[in-house]
């Protein structure tokens, strides 16, 4: 039986808590066409399996929702599709290359997409909540759009991209966090047989 390190599941899931509510932050100080508040959940559903990943997004949205309020708490829902998905992802092996992690973080932009667009377009008449995807929108108005299909690419214009570069961002920090490990076990075995 695996021996499962609980106190390290636990700190990787706080940090990757207080890494998405900063992303978050982040982007309310300095509008960029990005949300950066999944870059943890898929840090820790990759770490750590698709339960954590969930879990994570989830909690992250909701205290992300009480201390700033914002957009909808149904958006937690996403989160957590996001962890449970790069979770699975990651345990059959698809995110081990950074072109697995970018084509990762594509179809995490996608399934974004698919979920949001129907929130707000009963929620927010169709608009993102980001002041760049709002302009996108507003931009599409001039021009005989249907409703839909402007908060479909007012969506894809943030999602895709943000969702692309969170996987990035999450593959290298695992990356750099699975080689420290390596490098500690391997010290650790070689100062036990000195």
């Amino acid at each position: 039986m695996k021996n499962i390190n609980y106190a390290g599941i636990a700190v990787t899931a706080v940090l990757c808590i207080l890494l998405n509510i900063g992303g978050h932050v982040f982007t309310l100080v300095c509008p960029v066409p990005f949300w950066l508040n999944t870059v943890g959940t898929m840090i820790s559903a990759c770490l750590c399996g698709p339960i954590v990943g969930g879990t994570v997004g989830f909690l992250s949205n909701l205290i992300s929702r009480i201390c700033f309020g914002g957009s909808s708490i149904i958006f937690s829902l996403i989160n957590i599709i996001i962890g449970l998905s790069v979770g699975f992802i990651t345990k059959k092996g698809l995110c081990g290359t950074l072109f697995g992690s970018l084509c990762t973080g594509i179809l995490m932009g996608i399934i974004t997409v698919a979920c949001a667009v129907p929130v707000n377009c009963i929620l927010y008449d169709g608009r993102t909540n980001n002041v760049w995807g709002s302009a996108l929108f507003d931009m599409l108005s001039q021009y005989r759009i249907g409703t839909v299909a402007k908060a479909v690419i007012s969506q894809m214009f943030i999602d895709i991209p943000d969702k692309v570069l969170s996987m990035a961002l999450a593959y290298l920090t695992v990356r750099l966090v699975r080689k420290k490990l390596s490098s500690k076990n391997v010290n650790g075995v070689q100062n036990e047989k000195a």
